[in-house]
């Protein structure tokens, strides 16, 4: 999230509650609205003030994240790169954003918000369409479905997300890793 001195200071303070969520929820999913302010260095009725409900806080949080891997995935060119090149860009851009918004893979109340599904398919479908490419030209296995890759990619690259913050990764080692664990899984 932008930190920039142009912001008003409701907006700072919705940003400050944001990053403080992300962090909070990856850690405890269950981190009440309390919690989430306290981390946040706020009061509990100034985050109610921005956000009324838990769920208008995770559904802003999650726009917030799918706009941040949207920038990062719009810095690769995965329509002209081979795949092993781009899959390595695209997790060399999305690793360092973890801490904002790895706690979107345990999140499970936002699966039946069709806004957030829209915006997942949105940022996805890149990556979809490298794997249906790649299945034409029989570089990838045709009998896995393009959104299970996909899935198989988002759930390694959080799994690298937690081996960085946990120190068992080096940043730099995890994007390599997780293009080499993905594509040995979809490789025919």
């Amino acid at each position: 999230m932008p930190s920039t001195p142009q912001l008003s200071r409701g907006a700072r303070t919705r940003h400050r509650v944001l990053d403080a969520a992300a962090r909070l929820l990856a850690k405890d999913p269950g981190a009440s609205l309390g919690e989430i302010a306290a981390a946040a260095g706020i009061g509990r009725t100034t985050v109610h003030r921005h956000y009324p409900t838990r769920d208008d806080l995770l559904q802003a949080l999650a726009f917030d994240a799918l706009a941040a891997i949207a920038e990062g995935v719009g810095e690769v060119p995965m329509a002209t790169e081979a795949p092993e090149r781009a899959l390595l860009a695209l997790a060399t851009a999305l690793l360092p954003l973890g801490p904002r918004v790895s706690w979107l893979a345990n999140e499970r109340s936002l699966t039946a918000n069709r806004e957030v599904l829209a915006g997942f398919e949105r940022v996805a479908r890149p990556l979809s369409e490298l794997v249906e490419r790649e299945q034409a030209a029989g570089r990838f296995a045709a009998h896995l479905a393009p959104h299970w890759v996909v899935q198989v990619f988002v759930a390694v690259l959080c799994a690298a997300w937690e081996a960085v913050d946990n120190g068992e990764l080096a940043p730099k080692a995890a994007p390599e890793l997780v293009v080499e664990t993905v594509l040995r899984g979809v490789a025919r």
